[in-house]
């Protein structure tokens, strides 16, 4: 089997665990993230059939955007929700790699900027100026004031769409969350609508930032747009079969 081994590189112990988890799968064909290329030798990653993935929830989100491969993912990190595999467990690798079940979640996209699967956040960039936008999908239109917007997936309702206020939505519903951040209209409340729709979000009269899952930003002035919907594409998580 062709895998490929991502791990974070700003913990000791992240590296020694990718050493001893390469030490484990050395009977297969591995290949390496070019940040791990400077503490393991080998090949950087190209085509595999897994990624194995050391860290926590942030290191697969900047996985998934820098590779289109399933991941299969080693708690090493605060937040590990969709983690496999704890550290002292790593001999159940093998196990997965050889008899799994898939776990496919939505992602999201902003055509010309990129996908997410969690969320898209458009925020003021001044952090004490009321923000105003205007949210339209299937004929209906929402006036928003506030801090920002979220717009997330079912992955993405358990993180800032959650600390913000919005609701947990159970994985595989063909739905997206939009929750308001700080709103100061005391009637505006998160709301979800079907994936199916097409989110418009323009920025009524403030300097505002748009990230895709906690990437670089990219600024949108008064008046401009952006377009949410669902992705073609999809995030393949490999898990315990029976877990």
């Amino acid at each position: 089997m062709r895998i490929g081994l991502v791990s974070r590189t700003d913990k000791e112990e992240a590296i020694q665990l990718a050493k001893k988890v390469a030490d484990n799968l050395s009977h297969h064909d591995l290949y390496y993230d070019s940040e791990l290329l400077d503490f393991l030798k080998g090949d950087p990653i190209t085509d595999v059939d897994v990624l194995v993935v050391i860290g926590g929830d942030g290191t697969i989100l900047r996985t998934v955007r820098k590779y289109p491969f399933p991941i299969l993912a080693v708690k090493m990190g605060k937040c590990g929700h969709l983690c496999e595999v704890l550290p002292v467990d790593i001999s159940s690798i093998e196990d997965i790699l050889t008899d799994h079940t898939l776990d496919q979640r939505m992602k999201l996209e902003i055509p010309e900027i990129g996908e997410a699967l969690n969320e898209v956040v458009v925020r003021a960039v001044a952090p004490d100026k009321v923000a105003r936008f205007k949210v339209e999908y299937g004929g209906h239109c929402n006036m928003v004031a506030g801090d920002g917007i979220i717009v997330a997936t079912p992955t993405g309702s358990t993180a800032y769409s959650l600390a913000a206020g919005g609701p947990v939505v159970e994985e595989g519903c063909p739905v997206f969350c939009i929750t308001p951040i700080c709103s100061v209209d005391m009637t505006s409340f998160p709301w979800v609508v079907s994936s199916e729709h097409v989110i418009t979000i323009t920025v009524i009269d403030k300097l505002c930032h748009v990230t895709l899952d906690g990437d670089e930003p990219v600024t949108l002035s008064a008046g401009e747009c952006i377009t949410v919907r669902k992705s073609r594409n999809y995030v393949v998580f490999w898990r315990k079969k029976g877990a």
